[in-house]
């Protein structure tokens, strides 16, 4: 992968953008013609909030690894997983783990998604700001 993002910081990409776009690449390329039907099935499972768990999981290792040691990370998250008390609560748990890489991270979610549960959003959103001061 490292490789990769040379590549692209060649063909006159940042780091840091070069660096994000590879985990979405990475999860394109593992489901190769399944991922379109991932998703929807995934959602329809109620395996989201699992999924993002799991990918801030392997961003945090990733960090740790020392492959991506200065640039911010950015990942999307569900309002499902918001919604999910005991997702949202893993979440949160694993950022208190190691704060510094808490600060690097920028979660992204839809307007759409942030306003189904506008209140836990923005609960979630003071508790991410507090972890990361």
């Amino acid at each position: 992968m490292r490789d990769a993002v040379q590549a692209e910081i060649k063909a006159g990409k940042s780091e840091a953008q070069a660096v994000a776009d590879k985990p979405l690449a990475k999860i394109g390329a593992a489901l190769g013609t399944l991922a379109a039907q991932f998703l929807p099935m995934a959602t329809r499972h109620g395996l989201i909030p699992r999924i993002d768990c799991r990918i801030l999981e392997k961003a945090l290792a990733l960090m740790e690894s020392g492959w991506a040691p200065v640039v911010p990370m950015a990942l999307n998250l569900s309002a499902r997983t918001l919604a999910d008390p005991a997702a949202s609560a893993r979440l949160l748990a694993l950022l208190d783990a190691d704060r510094s890489k808490a600060r690097r991270l920028v979660f992204e979610m839809t307007e759409f998604g942030a306003l189904q549960d506008w209140r836990q959003s923005l609960r979630f959103s003071e508790e991410l700001d507090r972890k990361s001061t």
